[in-house]
């Protein structure tokens, strides 16, 4: 008689030899994940750099590895049916020497094989709706459009330069999507609006223009263009524009009282002439402006003086807080005559006939740049110089020049 624990080993056993003769059913298979989006951009990458190379290629432009910029994290995706479709705006330019303009692409892949099965791009302008021409030949027209943009940069820079703006680099802008070309034989005649500033400091412009290339000579034969202000002071911003303005008034204020200190009464007779325009740069909560110009104190010169001039302007207050100016030495001396060696000036003679000796450092060159006296200075009769000293007597008093030590 089995005992009750036997009766339990001998159930236990049973159902383990139940459990090994029949066999568990197995898992249920999952569905493969389907690529992500960053997965399916970067199979869209691949086709369209190859595409955008192949036919870059194919149109002479002789492009690098990476003819139009990819970023993936920019892709936007739409599903339909088993496609995914990835669109996006990036910058094509397969050369170098044209700059980029921005292209809208859209691929169409296989979201079980993760197969492109369409790649498309396309130019934009600056709207955002398509160009009609492919963007290969955009590149083509873009390298002639560079060269109009050197020439219109050429004129910018040469006119504010003349104005008084020392080392200006003018920047221009168009895009090639925005620019009309009409082939006509050897020439190419291109047109269109773009923007354009004349230096740095100034204020960005619209830009109109209009340009001729000879595509035999290959170099720009015609180019006329117009901004959206007559005249580059107005361009600049308007506390700039103040700044020049202050200081021009300040340095011409400045050559007067030097004149006047010098002995000359007449000083409606001083000519005196300053740029339309000059250096601006910021300088902490002040504009500092620089600039050269020059100055005639006698219409009888034979040449003006040119000088040098700097000012601070304070923008919060509108004044210039300081204004100076310096004659070129080595150049032109104030009496108009060429020099090259740094020259002096000094006043020397009375009122009445008594010998006067007037102290100076001289080297040489010694000449009258205006008398005041009652007689006619004339050289050994009632003046002469030596190293150390100017004498006048007998009447003779006028201001000298002379090239110093």
């Amino acid at each position: 008689m089995l005992t009750t624990c036997a009766r339990l080993v001998l159930v236990a056993c049973a159902a383990l030899a139940l459990l090994a003769g029949t066999s568990l059913p197995a898992p249920a298979s999952q569905p493969q994940d389907e690529p992500d989006t960053h997965a399916l951009a970067l199979e869209c990458r691949g086709a369209l750099w190859k595409r955008a190379f192949d036919e870059a290629t194919a149109a002479g432009l002789n492009p690098g590895a990476i003819a139009v910029e990819f970023t993936a994290s920019k892709a936007s995706r739409r599903d339909e049916g088993a496609d995914a479709i990835l669109t996006g705006v990036e910058d094509y330019r397969p050369t170098t020497d044209v700059p980029p303009f921005p292209v809208r692409y859209e691929c169409r892949i296989d979201r079980a094989t993760s197969v492109v099965r369409a790649v498309t791009y396309a130019a934009i302008d600056a709207n955002g709706d398509d160009v009609a021409r492919a963007p290969w030949d955009l590149v083509k027209d873009g390298r002639l459009l560079a060269a109009c943009i050197d020439r219109i940069e050429e004129g910018l820079e040469e006119d504010v330069r003349r104005r008084g703006v020392s080392a200006p680099v003018a920047t221009v802008e168009i895009a090639p999507a925005d620019a009309e070309f009409v082939r006509r034989g050897d020439t190419v005649d291109i047109q269109g609006r773009g923007r354009a500033t004349y230096a740095k400091g100034f204020d960005w412009q619209i830009l109109v223009f209009q340009c001729r290339y000879d595509t035999k000579r290959q170099r720009v034969t015609r180019e006329i263009h117009g901004l959206e202000t007559a005249s580059p002071a107005g361009a600049l911003p308007p506390e700039r524009q103040a700044a020049v303005e202050e200081c021009r008034m300040a340095i011409g204020e400045q050559v007067l009282l030097d004149a006047q200190s010098r002995g000359y009464r007449r000083l409606a007779r001083v000519e005196i002439e300053l740029p339309e325009l000059a250096d601006v740069t910021a300088r902490g909560g002040y504009l500092d402006v620089s600039g050269r110009g020059e100055f005639r104190l006698d219409p009888r010169h034979v040449q003006p003086t040119p000088v040098t001039f700097t000012c601070a302007f304070d923008p919060r207050g509108g004044r210039i807080v300081s204004a100076r100016f310096e004659v070129a030495r080595g150049s032109w001396t104030p009496s108009g005559e060429i020099a090259t060696e740094p020259t002096e000036s000094l006043r020397c003679g009375g009122r009445g006939l008594a010998r006067q000796e007037c102290r100076a450092s001289i080297r040489g060159n010694v000449r009258i740049i205006r008398e005041f006296g009652r007689e006619r200075c004339e050289a050994y009769r009632n003046w002469m110089w030596s190293n150390s000293q100017i004498v006048v007597w007998g009447g003779c008093a006028a201001e000298f020049e002379y090239d110093a030590r």
